[in-house]
């Protein structure tokens, strides 16, 4: 039955139900309070370093002298120490060893497993702590913005959008930034070939296909227009997206999600911010614009691991958060539509002649 309940816990850690596998590994460390493997999963559903430096220290009791526990104890107190420097943490009183006999270890490197925890299934977000750099209370390696570009792209996966969101310098600001930028270069890239295209259209717009003559100042118009055009579209762009995030955390949230807004639009403009200009790029050139439909579906699949990670929640739940806000805006459509047809029907009755 131990097995049972532990490979249960297992799999409802790896969907993020942290409280849920909770009393299972306990009921599993009550009968076997020596089991290293039970201990590791034990640590990952401890939301704090000083949470999983408790664990630790009642695991090492029952397990005595375990160079392994010690190592990730040692680790763990150290990046405690050096993010805030406090009193150790108590022992916790979960367990009460019977005997002091040490355990075969089978944990193998339970130090490298008690740093990296939690992953996605065990971030906490403690934004109220003064020593928080980051959108995840366990930072890790820091990413230049074309490394974050190229992983959101490239790797799309749980374990590659865990690591963006442990990135210390990762904030809402940074993605919104990102996404000026890459609209900025993206309208710098398009403008070219809209100004022809305009201008192709006004030189037909005499009779038949006769060309008119364009005024003096036409063409410096149109090129002033152009050059209005694309920082007020990067920002728009800007807003957009933290409209959309907006709304996909709050549709999450209300689904169980335990992310925030920032974390969100980070994840989202990870990806978004480089996918935009290549979409761009992509719909200029003839016959390998019909790759536009192929990105659209690929940034589906990213927008799903983005609110996975970001929220904590299983995929095929972020997979119906991101379907929500399309089928709420068919049915909108829809009813308008059936409000409205009435009125357009009569509209066109009214201008045909009798």
């Amino acid at each position: 039955m131990s097995t049972d309940d532990l490979n249960q816990a297992i799999q409802l850690i790896q969907a993020g139900q942290l409280e849920q596998a909770q009393p299972l590994l306990e009921a599993v460390l009550q009968g076997n309070p020596q089991d290293l493997t039970a201990w590791s999963w034990y640590a990952r559903t401890c939301r704090t370093p000083e949470k999983r430096i408790e664990a630790l220290e009642v695991c090492l009791r029952f397990n005595p002298g375990n160079a392994d526990v010690s190592a990730a104890l040692e680790k763990l107190r150290a990046k405690v120490a050096a993010a805030q420097p406090a009193a150790p943490a108590p022992v916790a009183a979960f367990y009460e060893p019977e005997s002091s006999a040490q355990a075969d270890s089978g944990l193998g490197s339970y130090a490298a497993l008690a740093m990296a925890a939690p992953t996605t299934t065990g971030i906490a977000q403690t934004e109220a702590a003064a020593e928080h750099k980051g959108l995840d209370d366990n930072p890790e390696r820091a990413f230049g913005w074309f490394d974050v570009w190229v992983k959101a792209l490239t790797q799309p996966n749980v374990a590659a959008y865990e690591a963006l969101i442990r990135d210390p310098s990762a904030s809402l600001g940074r993605a919104c930034w990102w996404m000026f930028i890459a609209e900025i270069i993206a309208g710098a890239v398009t403008a070219p070939f809209i100004y022809m295209r305009v201008m192709e259209q006004i030189k037909l717009l005499g009779t038949g296909l006769e060309p008119v003559s364009l005024g003096a100042n036409t063409n410096a118009y149109i090129i002033l227009a152009m050059v209005w055009y694309v920082p007020i579209a990067a920002g728009l762009s800007v807003v957009s997206l933290i409209l959309g995030g907006a709304i996909l955390n709050l549709i999450a949230k209300w689904s169980g999600g335990k992310g925030n807004l920032a974390r969100t639009v980070y994840l989202i403009g990870a990806y978004t911010a480089p996918l935009s200009m290549l979409s761009s790029i992509v719909a200029l050139i003839p016959l390998v614009n019909c790759l536009a439909i192929v990105l659209a579906f690929y940034q589906f699949r990213l927008n799903v691991i983005a609110l996975q990670v970001a929220h904590r929640m299983p995929s095929g739940r972020a997979i119906i958060v991101v379907l929500i806000p399309g089928l709420l805006l068919i049915m909108g459509c829809c009813v308008a539509g059936a409000a409205a047809g009435p009125a357009f029907q009569q509209a066109l009755r009214s201008s045909l002649p009798h």
